[in-house]
């Protein structure tokens, strides 16, 4: 009876906090290319009639594009989906595809929000590697390895003389020499510092469940010693000397004609560059009978003129990509929406202003909403048709780039989504509102006494505190420290404190445990919160013949009293059940004789001894007699 009605308030609350409740059959949903997809997203009849339900898309980069928009498919999805009550249908799905849908239900004033994540499966294509052919010994290595067609991505693996390397080398006798690192994610395979043992052909293998696993082409990758660098190749250059060399200035105007201006500054590098080695290959050279003593400083110059030359290339391509990437996001920076502080942190019953600026790509009146997801995920419409909610109307107010509120409280904490659309273009941000409240007194609950051994849990809570607090235990009005094995005064003490949601615990209580504990609660506002301190006092269980008896302390004398009391009580039943059963007739025949044979008086007689006999007037006389 109990159970039904538990069973049936729960339906009846249930059903009251069911309003506007929007909700998907598969969260995830994975679909070959190709193939047809199925979104499905319902939602409660609290929402009216004829609900406003709009889909959007949020692909693996980021991109966000409305689907279903002002009751039909966008112009780039009308020919691919069909919406109906209950979800929308792609005919054919593209690895495009892949991403995150949002189905987002409103009306009667109720909001509600679900995503379901589509992902299209398609295997992985030829990866396309780079391994560097030569290598010098102690220096770094990075081979690399990528697939850009596998859904899901793809995960590689590495072989080396078509022996898969292992992800972890120090752990197999016949890899224990190698100090490679292999990321099975990104592609990677790094050699640290390249040895003789690394000399080897190396290809990667990429796989993502889908289809057979894809390799790329094997190269052979050798392992070059720096001192046995041959000279000639450096006397070669000296060659160049004898060649005729044009002016500077016509030099300049040659490579600006060929290269441009901006590759002219990185030739005008290699020629010094080459200078420079022409340089050091005369030292070298003259310098050669003494090349075992000199070699390593030689080597080390040429290395570093290189480094940099290679520095000043990289810098130079970073800058070229910089500039590519701005006019790449010049040309997509079309329907931008952008909050300048996604972060805004007021205190109660104070204003705030939530900023939310877009271009002017939506058109001059685009469609701007605000909703409201709070800390429990409950998600509400703030600003909606062109007009605040019924329970923001008297508390904000829309200007173009932003809401204000005129004060805010502590329920007030949480995501605020800034929507715009317009045009056929859709943009959304979210700004983070944390309205800061002082805490309050903390409610603690600590046993008054607990028994050697056992587990102890005190816990500290307050509810108030915005952002929520941290928790400090204090014992005898000393702090407790987060690990206590750090600090000599407390190493004996083997507590597990948890500063974020306040618990206090002690697996095994023992008699250093004793104590008056209480906590403190503190977030940044406002004073710090302390508890109410309670005294926990310790008791000793120990294991006597009759019973268990705990101590307080050293001696309980109570518990010393009430195992008197029960083994006296212990006797009585017994000589009680005996009583008993001897005025039924329970006990044996046998038993009975035995007991009364042994309460009876027995007779033992003596015989006289020699020397007592009758006395001299033939009188009998008793010598002996009964004993009992």
């Amino acid at each position: 009876m109990l159970t039904f009605v538990f069973v049936f308030l729960s339906i009846s609350v249930t059903g009251l906090h069911a309003a506007f409740t929007v909700s998907v059959f598969y969260p995830s949903i994975k679909v070959k290319e190709n193939e047809g997809a199925d979104l499905k997203c319902v939602y409660a009849a609290d929402f009216g009639a004829t609900p406003r339900v709009e889909w959007k898309f949020k692909d693996l980069k980021g991109s966000q594009s409305y689907i279903y928009f002002d009751n039909k498919p966008t112009a780039q999805y009308a020919s691919r989906i069909t919406v109906y009550t209950g979800g929308l249908r792609f005919e054919k799905v593209t690895r495009a595809d892949t991403g995150d849908y949002d189905c987002e239900v409103s009306g009667n004033g109720g909001y509600g929000e679900k995503t379901v994540k589509l992902t299209v499966l398609v295997p992985p294509s030829k990866p396309v590697s780079r391994i560097p052919s030569s290598v010098t010994t102690g220096s770094n290595a990075l081979l690399t390895c990528f697939d850009n067609d596998g859904s899901p991505p793809p995960t590689y693996k590495w072989y080396k003389d078509s022996t898969p390397l292992p992800d972890d080398p120090s752990k197999f006798p016949s890899f224990k020499n190698l100090t490679y690192k292999m990321n099975a994610f990104n592609g990677n395979l790094e050699f640290p510092s390249v040895s003789k043992l690394d000399i080897g052909s190396y290809f990667c293998e990429a796989t993502n469940g889908e289809g057979a696993p894809q390799r790329g082409d094997a190269v052979q990758m050798d392992v070059l010693d720096v001192d046995n660098i041959q000279v000639s190749a450096e006397r070669d250059t000296l060659s160049t000397e004898t060649h005729i060399v044009p002016s500077k200035s016509t030099m300049n105007h040659i490579l600006e004609k060929m290269y441009g201006t901006f590759t002219l500054q990185e030739v005008k590098l290699k020629l010094e560059i080459q200078k420079l080695e022409l340089e050091i290959t005369k030292l070298k050279l003259e310098l050669q009978k003494h090349r075992h003593e000199f070699i390593e400083i030689i080597v080390f110059e040429k290395r570093n003129i290189l480094e940099d030359f290679f520095r000043f290339r990289a810098d130079m391509l970073a800058f070229v990509f910089v500039c590519l990437s701005i006019s790449v996001s010049g040309l997509h920076a079309a329907f931008t929406v952008t909050v300048p502080n996604p972060s805004v942190k007021v205190k109660e019953n104070e204003g705030a202003d939530l900023k939310c600026e877009y271009t002017a790509d939506f058109g001059a009146t685009p469609r701007v909403e605000w909703k409201f997801k709070d800390l429990k995920g409950s998600q509400s419409l703030i600003y909606f048709d062109n007009k605040p909610t019924a329970q923001y109307a008297s508390r904000i107010t829309m200007y173009t780039g932003g809401v204000i509120f005129e004060k805010v409280t502590r329920a007030d904490t949480g995501d605020y989504d800034c929507e715009v659309s317009g045009n056929g273009g859709y943009g959304e941000k979210t700004v983070k509102l944390t309205v800061l409240v002082p805490p309050s007194k903390p409610v603690s609950r600590i046993p008054s006494s607990v028994t050697t051994g056992s587990n102890a849990l005190l816990t500290c809570f307050d509810n108030d505190g915005s952002p929520p607090p941290t928790y400090k235990w204090y014992k005898d009005g000393t702090p407790l420290p987060d690990d206590p094995s750090k600090f000599p005064s407390f190493k004996n003490l083997t507590y597990k404190m948890n500063a974020f949601n306040g618990n206090l615990e002690f697996p095994s209580v023992s008699k250093l445990d004793i104590g008056s504990y209480f906590c403190e609660a503190t977030n940044g506002e406002g004073a710090p919160q302390r508890g109410d301190a309670v005294q926990m006092d310790i008791r000793t269980k120990e294991w006597t013949r009759t019973a268990w008896v705990i101590y307080k302390g050293d001696l309980n004398v109570g518990g010393i009293v009430a195992g008197v009391i029960v083994a006296l009580l212990a006797v009585g039943l017994l000589l009680f059940a005996l009583w008993f059963a001897n005025k039924k007739g329970y006990l044996p025949s046998k038993f009975l004789l035995r007991v009364s044979d042994k309460s009876k008086t027995q007779a033992v007689y003596t015989q006289p001894r020699a020397d007592e006999g009758d006395d001299g007037d033939g009188e009998f006389r008793q010598k002996s007699s009964f004993v009992v």
